[in-house]
């Protein structure tokens, strides 16, 4: 959010010669001042036209009198046009200038003040009304399509803000599960999931692996097609067969069925009939 533009201080200050001091200020008392405060050295007249919210004076008027000086100080808000200010400034100051008694202000000094006032007034009453009110027009309607588009670019800001949230949110997911996947080599994790199935008799429950394990299902299921696609395992139904290619063997175990045992049985006799008629090893 923007900083706050905070509100402009001009200052004019002029030689000037009283014919007595203290002056005379009870002229002052119709002119709508909100204080005029006096001490031995020095007189502050202040008129405010309004304040902010906290109370303190935003278009205001300050005159400060001393016994050799006078000084004009005057607000310029950031809505304001400096030059108008400049002009109600000096207006304000001529009047309190002009209810003094036997007052003496060098000339050169008082019109740095009043000739650009002046000639701001002199513009502003030269010129064609109709001419002011097109460009009032046309700077309302370009203030409220600069207000469409600020609307615009703000609903588009807060629905990019969310999309990157959403980003960042899936980003960090994935670099979550990088971490896990990374945590266990693709060498420990096809050894893993052999040993599994051969514990298993070629079943394998990937949820459970990966519980037991310790290992996202989504690695689990990754190191299971990494062995499929080496060749080191192969489906069986709805079982794997195992090839261990490092002196592990091959074993196969069908789907479980009424008849799995005698299956398993007349195996066990075919195996035995096998070794006894096997020639012996050299």
């Amino acid at each position: 959010m923007p900083g706050k533009i905070p509100v402009k201080e001009v200052e004019h200050r002029f030689m000037v010669k009283f014919g007595t001091w203290p002056p005379d200020l009870s002229a002052l008392s119709g002119l709508g001042f909100d204080s005029v405060s006096t001490t031995k050295s020095k007189i502050t007249i202040k008129k405010s036209q309004s304040t902010d919210i906290a109370g303190h004076p935003h278009l205001f008027c300050k005159i400060e009198l001393e016994k050799n000086s006078a000084t004009l100080i005057y607000s310029v808000p950031p809505e304001a046009d400096s030059k108008i200010r400049q002009m109600q400034a000096a207006a304000l100051f001529l009047r309190v200038m002009s209810l003094m008694q036997n007052l003496q202000i060098p000339a050169q000094d008082f019109a740095a003040l009043s000739l650009p006032a002046l000639e701001t007034a002199s513009k502003v009453a030269t010129t064609d009304y109709g001419s002011l009110s097109k460009k009032y027009n046309d700077l309302r309607h370009e203030a409220s399509d600069t207000a469409l588009k600020s609307a615009r670019l703000s609903a588009s800001s807060e629905e990019a803000a969310s999309t990157m949230l959403g980003l960042e949110r899936q980003l960090a997911a994935s670099e979550a599960r990088i971490k896990k996947l990374e945590a266990v080599s693709d060498t420990a994790l096809r050894e893993a999931v052999l040993e599994w199935i051969n514990a298993h008799h070629g079943a394998f429950n990937a949820a459970a692996f990966a519980s037991s394990a310790k290992i996202p299902l989504t690695r689990t299921e990754e190191g299971l097609e990494m062995l499929l696609k080496t060749g080191s395992l192969r489906r069986v139904g709805s079982s794997f067969s195992t090839e261990h290619v490092e002196g592990r063997g091959m074993f196969q175990e069908q789907a479980k069925g009424p008849l799995q045992p005698l299956k398993n049985l007349a195996g066990s006799a075919v195996s035995s009939v096998h070794k006894a008629f096997s020639p012996a090893k050299k």
